[in-house]
């Protein structure tokens, strides 16, 4: 599976792309196998899914080359392969990327992203890449500090709990020489085996962005509890008594 932010940029990109990729596949049956790759039962509620979220805060999905290939078989199209499919979520074209990948040290490629990131209110996330291992590491300056008391303050030290056990599921057995050394604002993964990274990567992201998402729908409900309060005031003020 790979992560992907679901925005009707990354949509039209992916249809674009599976176009190419599977020709022989009807343009409206690779609709319908992209919306099952992404968890809907159709394309209909896959664009639904897309009013529904904010450009800002847009859904993540995981994408699955299994769902891809099933549906696919289910509307008459045997064998064909959707291995791919991560690969194209992946992508370094695709619009709305959720982190990108670069040589150690390319500070050129990191101040874009970290701009790009700033400007969507993500966290800046990447993956510094060497020969047969790479870091990943992320800062969550780039978000607006009203989140900072989920990344940063009381919030913070349950957060980064979560982060360490993703990342000891992730590698047991599997990478001896990673190591966690970070915080939820600011920090990483070192040594990283190569095949690891993009899961890896697309779990940091999740689980970064989940907590924020949740902090800022309380400070909402926080907002909006006052004038909940005041109306159910007024509501009971115009009763009448006795």
């Amino acid at each position: 599976m790979a992560l992907l932010a679901l925005t009707d940029e990354n949509l039209a990109y992916l249809k674009h792309a599976l176009r190419s990729a599977y020709p022989e596949v009807k343009s409206s049956h690779r609709a319908e196998a992209l919306a099952a790759a992404c968890g809907f039962r159709t394309n209909i509620s896959a664009l639904s899914s897309l009013k529904d979220g904010s450009p800002g805060w847009p859904y993540l999905v995981d994408v699955s080359s299994d769902r891809f290939s099933a549906r696919l078989s289910e509307l008459g199209y045997s064998g064909i392969d959707g291995s791919q499919i991560p690969e194209l979520v992946r992508s370094s074209d695709m619009p709305d990327r959720i982190w990108i990948s670069c040589k150690a040290g390319d500070r050129r490629r990191l101040d874009a992203w970290f701009y790009e990131c700033q400007r969507r209110d993500i966290p800046f996330l990447y993956v510094a890449l060497r020969r047969k291992y790479a870091n990943i590491d992320w800062d969550c300056i780039s978000t607006d500090n009203r989140h900072d008391d989920v990344t940063r303050k009381e919030n913070s030290s349950e957060l980064v709990r979560i982060m360490f056990n993703a990342f000891q599921f992730f590698v047991h057995g599997r990478a001896k020489k990673a190591m966690f050394d970070a915080s939820s604002f600011v920090g990483g993964i070192k040594d990283v085996p190569i095949a690891m990274v993009p899961e890896l990567a697309d779990a940091m992201f999740r689980i970064l962005c989940q907590a924020i998402k949740h902090g800022e729908r309380e400070r909402i409900r926080e907002a909006k509890a006052p004038m909940h309060d005041k109306a159910a005031e007024i509501t009971n003020e115009s009763q009448p008594h006795g």
